[in-house]
Order: structure tokens, then C-alpha cells, then sequence
């Protein structure tokens, strides 16, 4: 799908729209069902009477879940201000300039450089690992706050939420070095939840998240040097699975330690994000 958005800000009602609309398909489906079975056991009134309420039942209640869902998926630890003062000094420091509620600050304890963020903006989570906080300096963490604030501003963190269990559901509690659910579960329909989750979150996103990030530090240099040190030490996250690859800042996805043939499949499938090199070299330019 082609995307003339110039901004991460560009996309923010757009972003709004489709995550409302991800939940269309399970409210119908979960009408149709109960409908039709009610129709045929009772009378048809009282099948268009349940169908109508249960549609509007899973509209209602199941986006509201989502956090709580991701909340098991993320192996993350509360972030207290006393052990992680920088932390939380650079997020209070960036959301009021920019005028965003500041997010809640988790961690997760990962050697891998990266950062997952997930929600509305005004309730958002942010989960940092411990090898970013601690292998980053002040200015390249800077840096990397204001991309994950970008994506929460500009709605992109709510639709990447949403996305994860709506569209990608088998796939959001395993990855290549994650059990979780039956592998032929997780396979069934991967290519086409892939495409799909690749079409609601937009093209080059990962660009403009760091532009978004310029935005507001205006010290371009500060996340290049973050995105060259991610790539140095890598940005793999041994707990992550494929349907929240999207949630972090660079792609998290290990290879698969026993060489898996379906496991790099979905690798594929699910990863893939602009490389972190490119990212670093327009963070060069500008």
C-alpha cells in the first residue's frame, strides 16, 4: 500500500482509523456466528437481537483488552525512579517539550540494544532493555526516547498494539527462540497475517520514527550513534515472538538457535525491518 504521509505526524488520524477498524472483522464474525445458531434454535428476532449485541460487545471490550494481553506477552519489569533516574529525567524531559503524557517506563532484562512501545497516548509503555540503558549515553538515549515518544504522538504505538493481537493473534506468543503456542497454530495464515499487519502499520515507518525523533532532540548525530551502537551490539531480545516484532524500535528476531526451516520463515515474515545501517546513514546526512 503506498503511503505519501512526509511525518509520523502525518499518520496520526489515519493511524486512529485503522485501529478502530482492526477490530471489525472479529465483531462480525463473532455476530454471524451467534446470530445464525440463535436464529435457528429460537426465532430469527432473537438471533438479529444477540447477533447486534454481541458485535458490539467484542467492538467494545476487546480493544480495551489489548494492553492487558501484552502485559503477559512482554517478560518486563516495572523501571523505578531511583534505579533508573536517566531514564525517567530524559521521557518526563522529552513528553513535556512536546506536550505528551509521559509513559509508563519498563524494563526488560535483554543484553540486546532495543526498545519496545505499545499503547495510547495517553497510556502508553515503554520497555527499554537493560543492555540500552546501560551500554547508551545520555544524548544517544535521548535519542532513542524521542523515536518511541513519535510513535505514541502520532497513534502509531496504539495501531502497533492493536495490530499485534488482532491481526497477528497465533503469532504474538511465540518467536524463533519462544515457545508458546502449537507451531501449526502459529504458522496457520502467517504469510497473510504478515501482509496485512505490514499494510495497516504503513511504509517506511521506521524512517519517519526517527525523523520523529529529530523533531524533537534537533540533534540528528545523537540517535545516529545509537543506531550504529544498536547495530555493534545487536538488537536481538531472546524473548520476543513474531507478532510483536513491530512493537521495537529495531527488529528483535534471533535466528532460531536448532536452525528451524519454518522458524526463519516466519523470521522473514515477521521481521524485516529497515535495516538499522540505513537508518544510521540519513541520521548521517542530515
Amino acid at each position: 500500500m503506498s503511503d505519501s504521509a512526509h511525518s509520523l505526524l502525518d499518520r496520526t488520524e489515519q493511524n486512529a482509523k485503522r485501529s478502530s477498524l482492526l477490530v471489525l472483522p472479529q465483531a462480525v464474525a463473532g455476530a454471524l456466528i451467534v446470530g445464525i445458531v440463535l436464529a435457528l434454535l429460537v426465532t430469527w428476532w432473537v438471533g438479529l437481537i444477540a447477533a447486534v449485541v454481541v458485535g458490539v460487545a467484542i467492538a467494545v471490550i476487546l480493544p480495551r483488552s489489548v494492553m492487558a494481553g501484552l502485559q503477559t506477552v512482554f517478560t518486563s519489569r516495572p523501571a523505578p525512579e531511583p534505579e533508573y533516574p536517566r531514564y525517567h529525567n530524559l521521557m518526563e524531559g522529552l513528553a513535556i517539550s512536546s506536550g505528551t503524557a509521559t509513559p509508563e517506563l519498563r524494563v526488560i532484562d535483554e543484553a540486546g540494544l532495543n526498545l519496545a512501545v505499545y499503547g495510547k497516548p495517553e497510556a502508553a509503555v515503554v520497555i527499554a532493555t537493560t543492555g540500552l540503558l546501560e551500554h547508551l549515553d545520555r544524548v544517544e538515549l535521548e535519542g532513542v526516547l524521542a523515536a518511541a515518544l513519535g510513535r505514541i504522538r502520532s497513534n502509531d504505538a496504539d495501531l502497533g498494539a492493536q495490530a499485534a493481537l488482532l491481526v497477528c493473534g497465533a503469532q504474538v506468543r511465540n518467536g524463533p527462540r519462544r515457545d508458546g503456542r502449537p507451531i501449526a497454530m502459529v504458522t496457520l495464515l502467517a504469510a497473510v497475517r504478515s501482509k496485512r499487519l505490514k499494510s495497516q502499520m504503513g511504509e517506511h515507518r521506521e524512517f519517519l520514527s526517527d525523523l520523529a525523533a529529530i523533531d524533537l532532540t534537533r540533534y540528528p548525530p545523537g540517535l545516529g550513534s545509537a543506531l550504529e551502537r544498536m547495530e555493534s551490539l545487536g538488537t536481538g531480545v531472546a524473548t520476543a515472538t513474531w507478532g510483536t516484532a513491530h512493537l521495537w524500535l529495531a527488529d528483535p528476531l534471533l535466528a532460531p538457535l536448532d536452525g528451524n526451516e519454518t522458524a526463519w520463515r516466519l523470521n522473514q515474515l515477521f521481521g524485516g525491518a529497515t535495516p538499522i545501517d540505513q537508518r544510521a546513514s540519513l541520521m548521517a546526512e542530515l
